[in-house]
């Protein structure tokens, strides 16, 4: 159909039909050309393409809308095998484009050398095999004038696009202009900025995401005016300066991510405001100050990871009160005190716990037996004496048990042979005494890693089955060096 005429001829003449255009190209010099809003005609090209005996998949098809609520580039697992990538070609018609709802951007790249058409918004790119030597890739400032979109995801994925194929450069501030946003989600290694006082205007947002070492800046207090937000991450870029207290009045919001950043200063008390949240992430942060005791109202909330900061005092005994709470990160900080045995009530449904390298004190209670969901108990490096307590036991789930590096004394209880999913299991570097369990050596070559000995006072047990000679030897090994 129009497979004679010059390639530059065809886009003029696409670009005359509709203002958006998706077309693709073949691997070979053929053409197929799928046109947005227009079904026939888009039908009567692919009709007459050689397809090598198959026919495109009928998901490649452009279905007929009037007023398109919804536009997304084609997955990769979607395209047919013959084609080498799908293209998004925006004419100058592009900023009149006010009916557009939706605008899904997803890059995958893996195709020829792109032509040279200006002006062309490379929004979405989705293909197979080889990788697109792109140069410029820019989120264009026209976006602002998408007054109507309610949805824009801009997201260069690390596992398919390397380095220099990426979105690069700067956030436009014209999308603080794109006022009827419900979910903006920005991702790149190499889109950057410098203010985010553009968020401010998009008070419509529930879903705000945004990911780029590159992002530095402050959080400003402006984004306390997205009263509607359920989901907040800003996680890995490089924030910096406190957490504005207006983000705690953001009273819908069920997940809160901001971690792997250079955020710093206290955590405010007015963090108990957010009585909807689900998780809260502030992991490898800067944060100093005590954990307020107010998260213990936090009575939905199910994840609490605040590890890798410099957060000081004791582990509130409130967060026993969180009776949701599945998954609890304090690693890496300079907490002191003790364990509190408040923090495992009755039926507590803890699954992950992990309190190692903190400066605590005192013993690991015994009612962490109450956990009968936990599958991994990490307290290395905590600091912490006494006997392990037999209600471990109890733990009967648990595949990660870490106690190495603290002052523990005693035995090891018999009872840790009951532990039938222990995959990890590591007790280096205490004062324990006595023999080690031979059930717990019975089950060594069914499991994963066991580190008993070293740094201990323990010796193997005399009686060995011929099987677990080799466990043993390295048992005795370990304990002479």
């Amino acid at each position: 159909m129009l497979d004679h005429l010059p390639f530059e001829v065809v886009v003029q003449v696409l670009a005359l039909l509709d203002p958006f255009r998706v077309f693709t190209l073949q691997r070979t010099s053929r053409r197929v050309f799928a046109v947005l809003g227009s079904t026939l005609f888009a039908q009567k090209l692919l009709q007459n393409q050689n397809w090598s005996e198959e026919k495109p998949d009928t998901r490649a098809s452009i279905r007929r809308r009037r007023q398109p609520e919804r536009f997304s580039l084609l997955p990769a697992r979607q395209c047919p095998d013959q084609l080498d990538s799908l293209w998004l070609y925006a004419p100058p018609g592009f900023q009149q484009v006010y009916a557009l709802k939706r605008l899904c951007n997803v890059l995958k790249f893996n195709a020829h050398q792109p032509f040279s058409l200006p002006p062309l918004y490379m929004i979405g790119v989705s293909a197979r095999r080889r990788t697109i030597p792109m140069v410029h890739l820019q989120i264009p400032s026209a976006f602002g004038l998408l007054t109507q979109m309610t949805e824009l995801h801009i997201v260069s994925k690390p596992s398919t696009v390397i380095r220099r194929h990426q979105f690069a450069g700067p956030i436009p501030a014209e999308i603080g202009n794109m006022r009827s946003l419900i979910h903006l989600e920005i991702d790149g290694q190499m889109i950057s900025c410098a203010s985010l006082e553009f968020l401010g205007t998009l008070t419509h947002l529930t879903q705000l995401i945004m990911h780029s070492p590159l992002i530095e800046c402050a959080i400003p207090p402006c984004v306390g005016n997205l009263l509607f937000l359920d989901v907040l991450n800003l996680s890995n870029c490089s924030l910096h300066g406190p957490i504005p207290h207006e983000i705690f009045g953001l009273t819908f919001l069920k997940t809160l991510n901001l971690s792997h950043n250079k955020l710093s200063g206290p955590i405010s008390a007015q963090i108990s405001k957010l009585t909807r949240i689900y998780s809260i992430c502030l992991e490898n942060n800067c944060l100093s100050g005590a954990i307020p005791n107010e998260v213990g109202s936090l009575l939905q909330l199910e994840d609490l990871r605040l590890s890798e900061n410099q957060l000081t005092g004791a582990i509130p005994p409130e967060l026993g009160d969180l009776v949701h709470l599945e998954s609890l990160h304090l690693n890496g900080n300079q907490l002191s005190g003790s364990i509190p045995a408040r923090l495992f009530p009755q039926h507590c449904r803890l699954v992950d716990l992990n309190l190692s390298n903190n400066r605590l004190t005192g013993r690991i209670p015994s009612e962490i037996g109450n956990c009968t969901n936990l599958i991994c108990l990490f307290l290395g490096g905590a600091n912490l004496y006494g006997r392990i307590p037999h209600t471990l036991a109890r733990c009967e789930s648990l595949k990660n048990l870490d106690l190495k590096q603290n002052q523990l004394n005693g035995p090891i209880p018999e009872e840790l042979c009951l532990l039938l999913s222990l995959r990890y299991f590591n007790l280096e570097d205490n004062y324990l005494l006595g023999v080690v369990p031979f059930g717990l050596m019975e089950c060594v070559q069914k499991r994963g890693v066991f580190r008993v000995l070293q740094g201990n006072w323990l010796q193997a047990a005399d009686l060995v089955p011929d099987d677990f000679g080799e466990f043993y030897m390295h048992m005795i090994q370990s304990e002479g060096s």
